[in-house]
């Protein structure tokens, strides 16, 4: 199909030398100019009566214009210029259909005669008018400092079929080529920590690409800063469901998204608590202490702790220092035992006992406790007697004459911690006035005044009695 610029001879008669030139100019793929001259020769004129109304059909979309009103005169051997410009339906390939009519509309004439007629013609978009235009700038999401995950997005493009996503990190590089105007990626995959990275849009069709949009840049998340020193407990020693408090200084994070710290141990042979199962945590960004619960815990076990930060995207900050180990407190064993003398006893007596090595090194007191049985069966119930740090004890204990007295005595530790008990042999009192005389090898009192009245004892010694008074 022919283009549509060229020069057209008149279709009614006389045509003589009467002819349309016609020229056109594409201003963007949906507007174009249309110019040039219509020439009467020396047999063709138009009177004031006459109209003629150029008709002009590009791509679907037609528009009239009046190039010559009526009221005025167009004479043999005139020229009369024309130059008109249009929007059309967008141009979607490399030509499109296009034709223009003048048309003979005189008053008189029950319906308009065409006097110029191009045909079915074509007009030529430029390559340049058919590539889209430049990209729009892209939106990343997360936008602040994403770790690894991201969407980029972008708005259409006018013409574009389909998009390069390109990224540059000092210089460009292609990422992807797509139809749709968002894209999932892996940051990771193309940045280490803390480095930043620019994305744009460049728009594509069959006849080319548009300009690059504008780059937008993102810097990758990095981890949180690691403590300086080590956690320090709040005790190095202590009771099963104690609360122990990890107390640092905050080392914040290099993209101010800190989240929080938690908290792992270690044990005696440097081995982590269940593969480094986290026992604590604080999920302030301003936090400097951990809490960690012993509830439940073995005594006896020594664990060390390591605190570490973690920031919002999830990414976790080295293991801080280690801290002093914190123990968990035993009891003290009990005494090897426990001694009274003398036995019997008149009047006073000693309970000794020796030293217990608290396995912790906190040892703290001994709590000795009697209990009495003034009858010789009947016993009391056990009373503390003293709670002290030495390991002897004399009295002379509320016991009546003939009663029995017993002793026993347990370990103490600074947490409270206790031994079992020791239990000492039962002691007799006896009276120590009058003249005793052991018999069966143990000691008899016998009396030697009875009523105010002197009595003589005697006593078998090698085969004969022998007197024996006080």
């Amino acid at each position: 199909m022919a283009d549509l610029a060229g020069t057209y001879a008149a279709l009614t008669s006389p045509s003589g030398a009467t002819y349309m030139a016609l020229n056109y100019t594409l201003i963007s793929r949906s507007r174009i100019r249309v110019y040039g001259n219509i020439h009467l020769g020396s047999a063709t004129s138009a009177g004031t009566a006459e109209e003629r109304t150029m008709r002009i059909v590009v791509n679907g979309t037609t528009k009239n214009y009046v190039v010559k009103p009526t009221g005025t005169n167009w004479g043999p051997n005139s020229n009369h210029p024309f130059d008109y410009t249009f929007d059309f339906n967008n141009a979607t390939s490399g030509t499109e259909p296009a034709r223009v009519y003048v048309l003979a509309t005189e008053t008189y004439h029950s319906s308009p005669s065409v006097t110029f007629d191009t045909g079915s013609r074509t007009v030529t978009i430029p390559t340049s008018m058919l590539v889209p235009g430049d990209g729009s700038i892209p939106t990343v999401s997360p936008s602040s400092y994403p770790e690894d995950d991201i969407t980029i997005s972008w708005a259409a493009t006018p013409y574009a079929t389909a998009y390069y996503v390109d990224y540059y990190d000092g210089s460009w590089h292609r990422l992807r080529a797509t139809s749709a105007r968002s894209i999932s990626a892996s940051l990771a995959a193309i940045a280490s920590r803390g480095e930043t990275i620019g994305f744009a849009i460049k728009p594509y069709n069959s006849y080319g690409s548009g300009g690059r949009s504008p780059t937008r840049y993102v810097t990758r998340n990095r981890a949180p800063n690691r403590l300086a020193s080590a956690p320090v407990p709040n005790h190095t020693l202590i009771e099963p469901g104690t609360t122990i408090r990890l107390s640092f200084s905050n080392a914040g994070d290099p993209d101010n998204n800190l989240a929080g710290y938690e908290a792992a141990m270690k044990d005696a042979a440097w081995e982590w608590y269940k593969d480094g199962q986290i026992v604590g945590r604080n999920t302030s960004p301003s936090a400097t202490y951990v809490d960690v619960s012993t509830t439940n815990w073995i005594r006896g076990n020594l664990w060390r702790f390591y605190v570490r930060g973690y920031d919002s995207r999830g990414v976790r900050g080295s293991w801080s220092p280690v801290s002093a180990s914190v123990k968990i407190n035993r009891a003290p064993p009990a005494p090897a035992g426990i001694y009274v003398s003398p036995s019997p006893f008149e009047k006073a007596l000693t309970v000794t006992w020796p030293s217990v090595t608290d396995p912790d090194g906190n040892l703290d007191c001994y709590e000795l406790q009697r209990r009495i049985a003034n009858d010789g069966v009947n016993w009391s119930d056990w009373a503390t007697v003293r709670t002290q740090t030495s390991r002897s004890w004399t009295e002379e204990p509320p016991v009546n004459d003939g009663g029995l007295v017993q002793y026993r005595v347990r370990a103490v530790d600074k947490l409270d911690q206790v031994s079992s008990y020791r239990t000492s042999a039962q002691v007799k009192r006896e009276d120590g006035s009058g003249l005793k005389v052991r018999q069966a090898m143990a000691w008899v009192k016998t009396d030697i005044f009875m009523g105010g009245v002197k009595h003589e004892v005697f006593v078998r010694q090698g085969g004969g009695w022998v007197e024996a008074e006080k």
